[in-house]
């Protein structure tokens, strides 16, 4: 996040930092963040950390991380 906020500040590019953070970040500042923390529910920080962040976390993990071979194609995807 910092070095996407440094580089648009470098092209005289002015951006908040939250319009620079990637979802896991605005995540993470939910979860130290009392007020934010509890627009979502009655969670403490661990369990936001537990129950939202690290599941939240894990599936972009997968969907950015899947191999190719993974990937449904046309043939085995439409196969009966």
């Amino acid at each position: 996040m910092w070095d996407r906020l440094k580089e648009q500040q470098g092209h005289d590019t002015v951006a908040y930092h939250v319009a620079a953070m990637d979802f896991v970040d605005l995540f993470s500042v939910i979860g130290k963040t009392d007020e934010l923390l509890q627009a979502f529910g009655a969670y403490t920080s661990e369990e936001w950390l537990r129950e939202v962040t690290k599941p939240i976390y894990g599936l972009r993990n997968d969907v950015m991380h899947r191999s190719a071979h993974s990937l449904p194609t046309r043939h085995n995807h439409c196969a009966s």
